[in-house]
């Protein structure tokens, strides 16, 4: 599982959707978002919309513009038809066929859109989310080829000397896909003259991906052919210029024929789509991070909600006892012994209740950076053994035996850390061995780590017999708010905070805490820091 990103990273990340979002503004790509409501009302518009529909951002956004009302009439019962039908699948986007669409000034434009359906938790459709692109001037390309094509039927020489002179990339193949005219425009599509051209195979500039879509829409030109009908059919592949790069291309093609009508070849159109396939994939990772963004913050908040909820309960819990048994003080036929039992309770519940605020505090000043590094001479071997005399009261009411492993001499255990930030560390990993080992024992020691080139590391360890960790929720249980089994967690107590406090003051001391655990066998912590003795010896290894 990856770590969670820094502050620095998420500000990146930031800066990369706002640069990506400023493309889209400058792109002849429109950016919508509608919620799914009566006429489509516009929540989210991007500023280049007024070159195509002539509106304003504001004329939509404020309402007086519904993207649905400017929709062709003729057009809008079959956009609306397949927004209904793709909305009751299980789709999350779809594309629309080309529809018309009024600007301001009445001029009437084609455009094509990619549409994102976004949904809510319970599966509802709350938004429509998409990009319209301006196929006006290509579909005008294609009238006029088709018009050409008609004008000069009756002349293939005629017909050749004007698609010579056009702009788009216009070509004719026999019935083997060879090349037998090419429009001039094929120099600056993929770098050749015509000449070069003529008699190329498209296995020469695509790849076999490519040749399987071109031979699959010659065989769907070919069936309709057959069934008496001359249809113009379109694919996406990918070609190669004669200079090596790689573009995307959107092919455009029918049948050839002759002026007996018969069927001798294809000819067609071909664009250079590479910039709005860019788009496009922007749009569809910028989407994918918006929808990461989302899944993170709805986890985010469901832990933030467990964590109120059973802070309210581990709050109550010593609350309760304190109030509870402070009123049992006021009997007046306590016997001695009753009324220290009271005392004890109400002081470990008070004691529990500090280490709870001790908790939240904690986490709080280490998400704004408050906690600082306070170093100085400690001897490790007093620290642990004053940890083993606190815990082990606790392990013999438990009948767990807990037993303490030192690595170094008194005098060799001298070394400089944060001797408080330390002690909470293993105190927290003591104190979740405690209540999740029922049985076996708990062990708490350290040895002196060396890698090879590296500086020697001191690695304290804390290991049990008790319930282990599952291995995919060995780094989850880090994260903030985390527990492992709720159920579990709640009759134990705690917050979910401890691991993730522990973890964090070990970043702090230049560490890391690592696990090795097996479900039902037990689990071994490990508390890894830089070795820094007072007193170093010529060979630290064990």
């Amino acid at each position: 599982m990856k770590s969670k990103p820094t502050y620095k990273e998420l500000e990146k990340k930031l800066e990369e959707i706002k640069l990506s979002n400023n493309l889209i503004e400058k792109s002849p790509v429109i950016r919508f978002l509608w919620k799914n409501k009566k006429n489509w009302p516009v929540e989210y518009v991007s500023e280049n919309v007024k070159r195509i529909f002539g509106y304003t951002t504001n004329d939509f956004l404020k309402g007086d513009i519904i993207y649905r009302k400017i929709i062709h009439p003729e057009d809008l019962q079959r956009v609306t038809k397949e927004v209904i039908e793709n909305s009751k699948s299980d789709k999350i986007s779809f594309e629309h066929k080309p529809y018309r669409i009024i600007s301001k000034k009445g001029k009437i434009k084609w455009v094509n859109d990619i549409t994102i359906i976004r949904r809510n938790k319970n599966r509802e459709i709350t938004h429509y989310e998409g990009i319209i692109i301006d196929i006006t001037k290509q579909k005008q390309s294609e009238e006029k080829l088709i018009i050409t094509r008609k004008k000069v039927e009756e002349s293939e020489d005629k017909y050749k000397i004007l698609l010579t002179n056009t702009l788009d990339t216009i070509w004719t193949t026999d019935l083997e896909f060879n090349i037998t005219y090419i429009s001039n425009a094929i120099y600056d599509f993929l770098g050749y003259r015509p000449e070069e051209f003529i008699g190329l195979h498209p296995s020469i500039f695509t790849n076999t991906e490519g040749m399987n879509k071109l031979k699959n829409l010659a065989k769907q030109l070919f069936s309709k052919y057959n069934e008496g009908k001359i249809v113009q059919l379109k694919s996406e592949l990918r070609q190669a210029k004669k200079n090596g790069e790689v573009i995307d291309v959107e092919i455009m093609a029918n049948i050839l024929q002759n002026r007996k009508k018969e069927f001798i070849g294809f000819q067609g159109r071909s664009v250079d789509i590479t910039e709005r396939k860019k788009s496009e994939k922007k749009l569809r990772l910028q989407n994918i991070e918006l929808i990461k963004a989302k899944k993170k913050a709805e986890e985010s908040n469901k832990l933030k909600t467990e964590f109120i909820n059973n802070m309210s309960h581990e709050i109550r819990t010593p609350m309760n006892g304190i109030i509870g048994f402070s009123n049992f003080l006021n009997k007046s036929d306590l016997t001695n012994q009753e009324r220290k039992q009271y005392i004890n309770i109400i002081q470990s519940s008070g004691r529990q209740l500090i280490r709870i605020i001790d908790d939240i505090l904690e986490i709080s000043k280490l998400g704004t950076r408050q906690v600082k590094v306070i170093e100085k001479q400690i001897c490790l071997n007093n620290l642990l053994l004053e940890l083993f005399a606190i815990f082990e009261i606790k392990a013999k009411e438990n009948k767990t035996p807990l037993y303490l492993k030192k690595g170094r001499t008194d005098k060799e255990s001298i070394i400089i850390t944060d001797e408080i930030k330390l002690k909470k560390i293993l105190g927290s990993l003591l104190e979740n061995a405690l209540k999740f080992t029922n049985k076996g024992f708990i062990e708490l020691g350290y040895n002196i780590v060396n890698i090879k080139n590296e500086l020697p590391l001191l690695q304290i360890y804390v290991k049990d017999t008790g319930i282990g960790i599952k291995p995919e929720n060995k780094e989850m249980i880090f994260v903030r708010f985390s527990q492992e089994e709720k159920g579990l967690s709640r009759k134990a107590g705690g917050l979910g905070l401890g691991l993730s406090i522990s973890k964090e003051n070990a970043e702090l001391l230049g560490g890391k805490i690592t696990l090795k655990s097996e479900k039902g066998k037990g689990t071994t912590f490990y508390v890894t820091i830089p070795y820094k003795p007072v007193n170093s010896k010529t060979d630290n290894s064990i």
